[in-house]
């Protein structure tokens, strides 16, 4: 056999595509539209044999006029050489396991049913060589199921040698994710139809079939730590001279204890309502668009655009808030604020006030930032008022929103502040805040790299007149705690919060304004 698989001459797609598709048996899915089938000229010098598709409903439909067979995407060439790859070079089999994660991803049932059975043995730490997976086919009774001898020997002299197996896997991952986007399509279009359910429910259903299909990309594969080693010499030598290896956020303390904002970590801003966290996250914000040049992304759920950029004024010219709002401005705030335009004007900072967002928006708006402006931060307020599909409990709709998030993170490779908010418990224990206080998910303390909870003992202690006659001094005070740190340690960083302007600053004990 051996001799004969190196004699052989190499195959190509056509041969394999020709002498496949009178052996393996498989039923092509009825699809509905006047889309035209592909030339079989075509499809016969084509590396694969795709065809785009349209769903069809289901019978009794209106919509079910006029239908039109379409076959869905697939290449048997590719599935028969990635199983032959399989079958006589075992040293592939744990490759492509990675890229390969369920018999679904094969269209020939045969196939399926030969790459279920290898993984099997696989698992079993079995030795994986034609006359075992035959055997252990044959005891199970599946052998004939699974096209008998003549299809395995065809396996087996399809391809001489294993060194494309991972590309053969990719082809049939890629051919597979098609047919499941197809298939979610096919639901959704049915549910318009005839689902009875809001317009609203079935977008939301629509859209996590196709964020569940996103999920299904390959990641990456295992690096060697030798080549770890070397990029991370090669990051600390790019930082050489820098003080921080993240980026600054412009308070000095929290970037010592930080190191500034990591690329790729997902670091969580939490507080109570009005204690101040999209001030601090603006702040930050304007520090690294307009102090550093950097561009930003600003997904604001809870204010409009207007708002923020009234915010940012304030901020940056240390104008009274108020006043702006009643449009009591003295001839110096105009001043103030005239030169605050100015500067703000050459800060990059992309803000979208959509309410509604859904991770799946959000990971196609900072795509799309980060192709035409190259973003370097995300900032998200807050986790609580994103949406995600209402067939699930509160609890997993927040951890869904959590896990795409940190998934953004890792995949733009830039710090992602999301501002979370905090339950009551601090608030009726009269204590600082924990992270056990996130509100409505457990997941979302698991999946950030940083957590910080912004703590103002004056909100808490509003109306209590005593305690701001005897506690002066602390009226302005604000208390970053950083309670959790995946890399660095964890502590409590003091700064001052000037409530005219809305405004950061690190920490002075001398600045006493008026209150609130």
């Amino acid at each position: 056999m051996a001799a004969a698989i190196d004699s052989a001459p190499p195959p190509t797609v056509e041969n394999l595509s020709r002498k496949v598709y009178s052996r393996i048996s498989f039923s092509p899915m009825p699809l509905r539209g006047k889309m035209p089938l592909m030339d079989t000229s075509e499809a016969n010098s084509a590396p694969a044999v795709a065809t785009t598709a349209r769903p069809r409903p289901r019978d009794g439909s209106a919509a079910a006029r006029n239908e039109q067979e379409l076959i869905p995407p697939y290449d048997l060439g590719a599935e028969m050489a990635l199983l032959g790859s399989m079958l006589i070079d075992p040293q592939v089999l744990g490759p492509v396991f990675l890229i390969l994660d369920s018999p679904a991803c094969f269209f020939s049932h045969q196939n399926a049913i030969v790459f279920t059975t290898i993984r099997e043995m696989f698992e079993k730490n079995l030795p994986v060589e034609p006359r075992s997976v035959m055997g252990l086919l044959d005891s199970k009774k599946q052998l004939d199921e699974a096209g008998g001898y003549d299809h395995l020997a065809e396996l087996i002299n399809s391809v001489p040698s294993g060194v494309n197996a991972e590309y053969y896997a990719r082809v049939v991952h890629d051919k597979s994710l098609l047919r499941r986007l197809i298939n979610a399509c096919n639901q959704t279009v049915n549910d318009c139809y005839e689902s009875p359910d809001a317009p609203g429910i079935i977008l939301d259903r629509g859209e996590k079939r196709i964020f569940d299909i996103a999920q299904l990309k390959i990641t990456g594969k295992p690096a060697p730590l030798s080549e770890i080693l070397n990029e991370t010499f090669e990051m600390l030598d790019r930082n050489r001279g820098e003080h921080y290896s993240g980026i600054p956020t412009g308070f000095v303390e929290v970037d010592n204890l930080l190191s500034g904002m990591q690329r790729g970590e997902m670091i969580v801003l939490a507080a109570r309502p009005s204690v101040g966290k999209t001030a601090l996250a603006m702040n930050i914000v304007e520090h690294i668009s307009v102090n550093l040049g950097k561009p930003s992304a600003v997904f604001s759920l809870e204010m409009s655009k207007q708002q923020l950029a009234q915010r940012l004024l304030c901020s940056r010219s240390g104008v009274d808030s108020h006043s702006l709002r009643r449009g009591t401005l003295s001839r110096e705030d105009r001043d103030r604020l005239h030169l605050a335009v100015g500067e703000l004007d050459r800060g990059k900072v992309f803000v979208d006030d959509s309410p509604g967002l859904t991770v799946l928006d959000l990971r196609t708006k900072c795509r799309r930032l980060y192709m035409q402006h190259q973003i370097e931060f995300i900032m998200i307020d807050y986790l609580q008022l994103m949406e995600a599909p209402r067939e699930e409990s509160r609890q997993q709709q927040i951890s869904t929103i959590s896990r795409g998030i940190k998934a953004l993170a890792r995949e733009l490779n830039v710090p992602v502040l999301c501002l979370s908010q905090l339950n009551r418990s601090s608030e009726q224990d009269q204590r600082r805040p924990r992270t056990s206080d996130l509100r409505e998910s457990g997941s979302i303390e698991q999946d950030a790299d940083v957590v910080m909870l912004l703590h103002r003992e004056a909100v808490m202690r509003r109306g209590d007149a005593q305690w701001f006659e005897e506690n002066q001094d602390k009226v302005n005070e604000a208390e970053l705690i950083v309670a959790k740190q995946r890399n660095g340690p964890c502590d409590t960083v003091k700064l001052t919060f000037i409530s005219g302007s809305t405004r950061f600053e690190t920490y002075n004990p001398g600045y006493s304004a008026a209150a609130m």
